[in-house]
């Protein structure tokens, strides 16, 4: 679902009916009453904050694996590896994996491995991920969903996509939304993710053009 499938879904949920209503809450969130006149962060900020105010994200699998595997498949797609980010897709890879057919079935955890483990060296490959973690790094970059973020932050700069000059922090202010990488919580890394995935795919889709 995109982003703004995702805001329309979320302002149904929440019975947010009024027009003017909603252009004012938008307008609160970002200053602009009208999602055509968003950047893909300022829609990433709206989702954000109508999920705070109790719209649910995607519905979870069944399965003690489920969530990791469909938060490691949601990176993916961020990254702009997996072109397709709904759950028939990612039980379609889990299946080629271990030919099992869902993740309520998934209970196994030399199974799991092998999906979890494909998915992950597939997103190193593809996507530049550096899963390697030290003790003499700082503790952040150890942390999985910081990892993808970097690696997201890598391809942008290599492909021209952003450009500015500066460190690491920098980057991932200005275009990850955090501001300090050691304090920053497990959802402000998702919405980095979210934050900078909307310009990798924002660039896939030119290149189809």
């Amino acid at each position: 679902m995109s982003t703004m499938r995702a805001i329309y879904a979320a302002r149904r949920e929440l019975g947010i009916e009024d027009d003017e209503a909603w252009c004012g809450k938008l307008e609160s969130i970002t200053g602009k009453r009208h999602l055509s006149d968003m950047t893909p962060g300022d829609q990433v900020r709206v989702l954000q904050e109508l999920r705070k105010n109790g719209a649910t994200r995607t519905k979870r699998l069944d399965g003690p694996y489920a969530a990791k595997l469909q938060a490691l498949w949601l990176s993916a797609w961020n990254l702009g590896i997996v072109r397709d980010r709904r759950d028939s897709a990612m039980l379609a890879f889990i299946r080629r994996q271990t030919g099992i057919e869902h993740t309520r079935f998934l209970r196994d955890a030399a199974d799991a491995k092998k999906a979890v483990e494909a998915l992950k060296k597939w997103m190193a490959r593809e996507g530049g991920v550096d899963w390697s973690t030290g003790e003499y790094r700082p503790a952040w970059w150890n942390n999985p969903r910081a990892q993808v973020v970097r690696a997201q932050i890598a391809r942008l700069v290599m492909d021209g996509m952003i450009t500015n000059e500066g460190e690491d922090g920098n980057f991932l202010r200005t275009f990850g939304g955090i501001e300090d990488a050691e304090s920053a919580t497990d959802a402000e890394w998702i919405a980095a993710q979210e934050r900078l995935g909307q310009i990798i795919r924002y660039r896939l889709g030119s290149e189809k053009r």
